[in-house]
């Protein structure tokens, strides 16, 4: 080779252009913003769970309670009864229940309401004979 004939510079580039780091970008956002909802939506879920999970352990026992009274009791007369609220881990549940006479048999049917932002409710029945 001769000494005085110059090389040509090398016009390739290596490495990423800022287009190129700014579009990896904009896709790592938008990833992150997916997951982000799909979190909040699982927290809100879990709160939903929890509420009605306790509803129900709430439903349950006062349902026990009125299957052990005496079948002549004031609480089984017919009509609808207002039992109270009672407030768990800061939300207030209201209860009531309906009972029906049906010759021997009473159909007591339990609900309890509360309000976090939605209204909910749970219902369940029993029946009762002499």
């Amino acid at each position: 080779m001769d000494p005085k004939v110059k090389k040509k510079p090398c016009r390739c580039q290596r490495g990423f252009t800022l287009i190129e780091v700014l579009i990896g970008l904009v896709f790592l956002t938008l990833g992150l913003l997916a997951m982000a909802g799909l979190h909040m939506t699982a927290i809100l879920g879990n709160f939903n769970s929890k509420n009605l999970t306790q509803a129900t352990y709430a439903l349950q026992d006062r349902l026990e309670i009125l299957e052990s009274v005496p079948f002549d009791s004031v609480s089984l007369e017919p009509g609808e009864h207002n039992d109270g609220t009672v407030t768990i881990s800061g939300v207030v549940f209201n209860r009531n229940y309906a009972v029906v006479t049906n010759d021997d048999l009473k159909t007591i049917q339990y609900r309890i309401t509360w309000n976090d932002r939605t209204a909910h409710r749970v219902s369940f029945s029993t029946i009762r004979s002499q």
